[in-house]
């Protein structure tokens, strides 16, 4: 799941080329084409309601929301929470993944409570402090893995994020 204009690139395509015998949909609010914070354009296969009722129907082995500043979108979206909640209730779905920003989603819907993640942080803090304030176990880690949570701190971590992911959907 990506921004529609803010998506940061690496965490998208370099997640995206360890997953690359993976079947997957690129959700957005739109299938009108998205725009990454460094210039990739990416058209979306499906849009977040047609996300939503894939995750309904149990038809996704992994769930993951991509960064960058456009991710902010997503903070309080009900759609993308409410998927983010059914993925991580979900017997089907083995991975539910966040890099960067996204995981102040994860974090905002309730999936996080006394599970070990990690954020991007400018430096201030105020991300970890989300994180934790909804019951987050920060770690300082580039990639943490707790059960089916998959979560990253930024597009430095992007590839070792895919190469985690797809360990785990192996």
């Amino acid at each position: 799941i990506i921004a529609q204009n803010k998506f940061r690139d690496e965490e998208l395509l370099d997640t995206q080329a360890e997953l690359k015998n993976c079947e997957m949909d690129i959700a957005s609010r739109t299938k009108n084409p998205a725009t990454g914070m460094l210039g990739a354009k990416i058209t979306p296969t499906i849009t977040l309601e047609d996300a939503w009722k894939k995750v309904q129907s149990d038809e996704y082995g992994a769930v993951i929301f991509v960064g960058g500043s456009g991710s902010v979108d997503y903070f309080n979206d009900q759609t993308a929470l409410n998927i983010a909640r059914k993925a991580f209730a979900s017997n089907k779905v083995k991975v539910l993944a966040s890099i960067c920003l996204a995981g102040i989603i994860l974090a905002n819907a309730g999936v996080l409570n006394g599970r070990k993640a990690t954020v991007w942080d400018s430096g201030d803090l105020s991300n970890v402090k989300h994180l934790e304030s909804k019951g987050a176990l920060f770690a300082d880690n580039d990639v943490v893995v707790d059960g089916k949570l998959v979560t990253a701190s930024g597009p430095h971590a992007a590839r070792f994020f895919g190469q985690e992911i797809n360990g785990i959907l192996k």
